[in-house]
């Protein structure tokens, strides 16, 4: 590749990067970084909220940046009066942004749900096999489970309760957690952060109803 094209790869990679992290900014996806938090109904509240805010921060101040009847430097009374006479638009953004942040987790759950079920099918399925059949299966099964436990984490629903405690379970396998660091980028380091998250969730849960 000549100097020009390698100049213009390094320039696209930097402006998908910067793209990504406006996109992670704006959408609010760093709350999700540390694994910590579920995605759900409260954080769905939280994170159109934020959005909204700064959807309409932002309107604001371009159009008193470009309307040359106001000032420029706004005051943070005068930027706190207009967001009070846009607080319908404020209320249209915050209903789009949950309802295509609820609709987007809706169908995340779902998938999870629906996948997890196959996975049960399967693995009742495999006790009518014969010995040699069945140690197959089992692999093919621990491999299943292991992109199961990646989806949960990289959708940030492994700190779910529900799914946390079927993670839990699933990595007692030694056959699991195997496959699970051998077939994820960084699986070793994921499992030891997702194995403290799962347990954490869970003893939570456990301590909830003792």
């Amino acid at each position: 590749m000549s100097k020009i094209g390698t100049a213009i790869a390094f320039i696209l990679d930097m402006l998908l990067e910067l793209w990504h992290f406006f996109t992670s900014l704006i959408t609010c996806e760093w709350l999700f970084r540390r694994g910590q938090i579920p995605n759900g109904g409260s954080i769905i509240a939280l994170r159109a909220f934020m959005m909204s805010v700064l959807l309409l921060s932002a309107i604001i101040f371009f159009l008193n940046f470009f309307d040359s009847r106001k000032q420029i430097d706004l005051t943070f009374k005068l930027f706190l009066n207009e967001f009070i006479d846009k607080a319908q638009w404020f209320g249209v953004m915050f209903a789009s942004a949950y309802a295509a942040l609820y609709t987007r987790f809706s169908s995340q759950w779902l998938y999870l749900s629906n996948l997890y079920n196959q996975i049960k099918q399967a693995e009742l399925s495999t006790k009518k096999e014969q010995q040699p059949t069945k140690a197959e299966m089992e692999i093919v099964l621990a491999e299943w489970k292991a992109g199961f436990i990646e989806d949960a984490q990289v959708l940030h629903l492994s700190s779910k309760a529900f799914f946390a405690t079927i993670i839990q379970n699933w990595l007692e396998d030694t056959v699991v957690s195997e496959k699970f660091k051998l077939l994820t980028t960084g699986g070793e380091k994921r499992l030891i952060d997702l194995e403290k998250i799962v347990k954490n969730v869970c003893a939570r849960e456990k301590a909830k109803y003792s």
